[in-house]
């Protein structure tokens, strides 16, 4: 197998894109992922995408297979900007193999994939030092739920569009953190530490700020409460489910993330002197008031 020396800083323009995606035949190719389609449209679109690395087979017969780039090529397809790029090429010789093939194939996207947190990381630390790992994971969960309008199942916003949105609700990130580290602790409560937790507490505060700071502070601290106060039976619960599927620590019981929402803000609005409706998986999240 030879390796052809890399033609470097070569534009990639829609049409060349369009030309390689046409050499997307390969058998091992993995699935077109859409998601990451977007992540790279949104890069491309902010002017924040690096050097395309676009890799092609030239077969005995003359014939090539792309071996690396379908979703960078898919992505400048569909926003029509052009990219530099980088093109690889292998030629087969004469006594290569389908093995030889799957070696070169398998050289390329190994790398893995920076996840959601850790990109979410990258944005939070930047914008206020103090705010934790445990913090940023679970308010960067309970952003993109906002921003993906409350959808089961995966969040339909990028990752760098997840990360954006610790500046666009600096002010409800501000309010979730002081409540819950308040007194200084580096960990937090673990029960208030979840995502669905956290979307309850930004949407109540952007109903009535007063209220939500005097509700929430109960729930996460439980003082001078009695056992009929909606904070405390709130408090209550949270300290007794738990998101996880996993194997169940103690007496522990797992709810989902829409079971988790829908009685916080429930008891919030029993807290705010409305009716507290009864939590059915199938009705739809209470709004609150």
């Amino acid at each position: 197998m030879r390796f052809e020396k890399p033609d470097h800083s070569k534009k990639l323009t829609p049409e060349r894109a369009r030309h390689f995606m046409k050499m997307n035949g390969y058998i091992g190719q993995r699935n077109m992922s859409e998601s990451h389609v977007l992540e790279l449209m949104e890069k491309m679109k902010q002017k924040d995408f690096h050097e395309a690395q676009i890799a092609r087979l030239r077969r005995l017969d003359g014939k090539e297979r792309l071996i690396n780039g379908q979703h960078t090529l898919e992505a400048v397809v569909r926003t029509g900007l052009s990219q530099y790029m980088s093109l690889h090429t292998w030629v087969m010789e004469e006594g290569d193999t389908e093995v030889d093939v799957a070696r070169v194939f398998s050289q390329y996207d190994v790398n893995k994939v920076r996840t959601r947190a850790a990109i979410n990381w990258i944005y939070g630390c930047q914008i206020n030092p103090d705010w934790t790992r445990d913090f940023v994971s679970a308010m960067g969960a309970a952003l993109a739920w906002i921003a993906s309008d409350y959808a089961d199942g995966n969040v339909k916003i990028s990752k760098d569009a997840n990360g954006a949105l610790f500046k666009e609700y600096l002010a409800e990130c501000n309010f979730v953190h002081e409540i819950c580290f308040q007194k200084a602790s580096t960990s937090g409560p673990p029960h208030m530490l979840r995502a669905p937790v956290f979307t309850a507490m930004v949407n109540t505060w952007r109903t009535n700020r007063k209220d939500a700071a005097k509700f929430w502070q109960a729930v996460c601290e439980g003082e001078m409460l009695k056992k009929t106060d909606p904070a405390m039976k709130c408090r209550e619960w949270l300290m007794s489910h738990t998101l996880s599927k996993g194997p169940q620590l103690g007496p522990k019981r797992y709810a989902s993330r829409h079971e988790f929402y829908s009685r916080c803000v429930g008891w919030w609005n029993e807290f705010r002197g409305g009716k507290r409706t009864p939590y059915s998986a199938s009705a739809a999240l209470p709004k609150p008031v």
